[in-house]
């Protein structure tokens, strides 16, 4: 078996292909988290309506639902390398446009909404291209290792891209915010020009549809990536209104200010990074499914027992114990999809996991429906627990979700 832990992961950081592919999707993250944070300080202060805040936030999820099973069908018609490059090229460029347009005092919510738009189809891209790559890059057997190098330094850029963006935003306004995301862009295309070639597929010349169709196909005879994708759909549905409604619970029932709010936010992520690199140290193939969904499981308990109990060092704990939990998840389920999948429908099916993921724009609308009529605390508490009846059920009719042999030729390779 590969070496894993801090051997394993210097293995990995020491090949060129993967170092470059890595960074870049460090890159994306800061990107990402930042943006997230700067741009809804932004929009609240030129409008004063939470309301656009939340539209902001639904754009840039938006993509995943309509676009994600497509995205795989199109990257499979490039070479990867140079549609990733391109993309993140391509971005660069409309932050440098959009950051000319704030110094000149011409940047409108519209034009950052439109932006928004593009940046979650540039993830809708980025996310199974980049990691498919990467995976390949350090090859099946060592999967797991290269998935949690992956969801350390996302969990780690959860941190530090609200630090970065809350900062740049009080010094040097929503221009400066666009400045940097646009170096930040034009170093992960320079990184993606010079990583050497070998993780690309070659194009094919079947129609779109068809390639949509067979990849769609592929999923639903696959039982285990069937499983993980309807997981993920449900989990996201529950999940992701609690990264909103979380700090409302913790300021109204915790009676906390914004800076205990945000130590105790932090909880989770400092549980995610530890999580992740457990799981590149300890992990083998055998736990893969346990992990996946005792994870998925561990992070609704905790929720549910952070708004139920409603105590904020508790609350903390509970967070910390959630963030492992993410981390279990969030690695697994990509390595799961990667192992089982042939080759050539590696990008298909991670795509159609990012439609799932992209179900969370309608958990988003679920949470604020019941919030406004139920309150945060509660709508939290039921919430997490649809989530672990779900996961349950997921659990109860895939028994893949139990138990997982990785193919023999990945194993040992």
């Amino acid at each position: 078996m590969p070496p894993t832990g801090a051997p394993g992961l210097r293995r990995l950081l020491a090949d060129p292909a993967i170092r470059r592919l890595w960074l870049a999707g460090v890159a994306a993250g800061v990107v990402r988290w930042l943006e997230i944070l700067a741009f809804s300080l932004w929009v609240f202060a030129e409008t004063g309506s939470a309301l656009a805040v939340t539209l902001i936030a639904f754009a840039r999820m938006l993509p995943l639902l309509l676009l994600g099973a497509v995205a795989g069908a199109i990257a499979d018609r490039f070479e990867r390398r140079r549609l990733l490059t391109f993309w993140f090229g391509a971005m660069g460029l409309a932050a440098l446009l959009l950051a000319a347009l704030a110094v000149t005092g011409r940047l409108g919510v519209t034009l950052l909404a439109l932006y928004t738009l593009l940046t979650g189809l540039f993830w809708t891209f980025e996310m199974p291209v980049r990691r498919t790559m990467l995976a390949e890059a350090a090859g099946m057997a060592r999967v797991h290792t290269s998935m949690s190098l992956e969801m350390t330094s996302t969990q780690a850029t959860r941190l530090a891209g609200p630090l970065i963006g809350g900062w740049l935003v009080a010094w040097a306004g929503i221009a400066g915010v666009l400045g940097l995301v646009a170096l930040l862009n034009a170093a992960g295309a320079l990184l993606l020009v010079g990583a050497p070639v070998g993780t690309a597929s070659l194009p094919r010349a079947e129609p779109l549809l068809r390639r949509l169709r067979d990849g769609l196909g592929y999923v639903r005879r696959t039982p285990l990536i069937l499983a993980v994708v309807v997981s993920t759909g449900l989990f996201n549905l529950w999940y992701m209104p609690y990264l909103a409604l979380a700090p409302v619970v913790a300021e109204t029932t915790m009676r906390l200010a914004p800076g205990p709010i945000g130590v105790l936010m932090a909880a989770e992520g400092v549980g995610a990074v530890a999580g992740a690199l457990w799981v590149g140290a300890y992990a083998r193939p055998a736990w893969f499914a346990v992990a996946y969904s005792a994870g998925a499981a561990l992070i609704a308990v905790a929720v549910f027992g952070f708004a139920a109990v409603g105590e904020p060092l508790a609350g903390f704990v509970l967070l910390l114990a959630g963030g492992f939990g993410m981390a279990c998840f969030a690695t697994m389920q990509t390595s799961l999809i990667l192992i089982v999948a042939s080759p050539e429908m590696r990008v298909r099916a991670m795509s159609v996991m990012v439609l799932a993921i992209g179900t969370a724009p309608l958990g988003f609308l679920l949470a604020g429906l019941l919030a406004d009529a139920l309150g945060a605390r509660v709508t939290l508490v039921l919430l997490a627990g649809f989530g672990a009846l779900a996961m349950l059920a997921c659990t109860a009719i895939w028994r893949e979700l139990r138990s997982f042999a990785a193919p023999a030729e990945e194993t040992s390779r």
